[in-house]
C-alpha cells in the first residue's frame, strides 16, 4: 500500500460545503487556505466579550454590552443569550487551541482566557 506525501494530501476543514460535520465553527470563525480564521466583525465582538468578562459583574451584563453596541449574534438568532456568551467564554478555540484542528488563529492570549475562566463561576452567580 503506497502512502501518500504531505504535499498531496489536502485536509478537509470544518465548512467545507462538500462536506457534512457534526459538529459547529467556533463563532466567528471560517475557513482560510486551511486555517480557521476569525471574521474581523467576530474578531471585534469577541474581543469585546473577553474584556467585558474581566471588567463586569454577570454574564447579563456582557449580553447588555453586546446589545448596546449593536453586535451581531449568531445566524438565525434574534439576540445575545446568556447561554452564547457563557459557551464562548468556555470555549479554547479562541485561544487558537482546537482539537483536531493544527492552525486556528486566536482571538485572545491563554492568560486572558484562563482569566475569563475563573472569572466565570462570578459571572454566572
Amino acid at each position: 500500500m503506497r502512502r501518500l506525501s504531505t504535499e498531496k494530501r489536502k485536509a478537509v476543514l470544518p465548512g467545507d460545503p462538500t462536506v457534512a460535520y457534526p459538529f459547529a465553527l467556533p463563532y466567528g470563525y471560517e475557513p482560510v487556505d486551511g486555517a480557521l480564521v476569525p471574521t474581523e466583525d467576530a474578531r471585534r465582538t469577541l474581543k469585546l466579550i473577553f474584556d467585558e468578562a474581566l471588567r463586569v459583574r454577570s454574564v447579563d451584563e456582557i449580553v447588555q454590552s453586546l446589545q448596546r453596541e449593536h453586535r451581531i449574534p449568531l445566524s438565525g438568532a434574534e439576540d445575545w443569550d446568556p447561554q452564547l456568551v457563557e459557551s464562548i467564554l468556555s470555549n479554547p478555540a479562541y485561544t487558537g487551541r482546537w482539537q483536531g484542528f493544527g492552525r486556528v488563529e486566536p482571538i485572545v492570549d491563554a492568560d486572558r482566557w484562563e482569566s475569563a475562566q475563573e472569572r466565570l463561576p462570578l459571572l454566572l452567580s
